[in-house]
């Protein structure tokens, strides 16, 4: 990790966040590639939302953006909607993803605590990069009560237990 800020807003945003960090670096080489990630944490410090890109870093010299679809939400989650109430042991799971086709999508439900109290693949999204695909998954869980959880689909590197992206919503999971 070459550099790092954490920000925590006056004022949260319900809907979009536009931010600007200015993060300083140092490297050695010529040229090094690396990945700029953010992402954003609840109160419980469960990861609610992650994005990243690869980068090339530069020891000179001021930045060149390209506009590219690194602008667009990677994972949409259609359903379930936030504040669902779920019964019966099940989540079932759909949206829209722009994925790399090597990784599956990895889909938890975290409680407050941050327990996991299910997990599964989603079916791979047949799309390439630029195109939105769908996505299932169907979740079993085991709760004795009403239990608030938090839904996330992530995909993440290969061989890295490094997340890429990640959607989140929370929802209420009942016995």
């Amino acid at each position: 990790m070459l550099a790092r800020q954490v920000k925590i807003p006056t004022i949260i945003p319900w809907s979009s966040a536009k931010i600007s960090i200015k993060l300083s670096y140092e490297i050695r080489t010529p040229a090094e590639a690396g990945r700029l990630t953010i992402s954003v944490d609840d109160q419980h410090g469960r990861t609610m939302d992650l994005n990243s890109v690869n980068i090339i870093l530069l020891p000179t010299g001021t930045a060149e953006l390209s506009p590219s679809s690194a602008l667009k939400q990677v994972i949409i989650i259609q359903d379930p909607a936030p504040g669902k109430v779920i019964k019966d042991g099940t989540v079932l799971v759909s949206g829209l993803a722009r994925t790399d086709l090597r990784h599956p999508l990895k889909v938890e439900l975290i409680s407050e605590d941050g327990k996991v109290l299910g997990q599964r693949l989603a079916t791979n999204p047949q799309s390439m990069s630029e195109l939105y695909g769908e996505f299932t998954a169907e979740v079993p869980y085991s709760v004795t009560g009403p239990t608030p959880a938090l839904l996330i689909i992530f995909e993440d590197e290969e061989n890295r237990d490094e997340i890429t992206h990640l959607s989140s919503v929370g929802i209420i999971l009942k016995p």
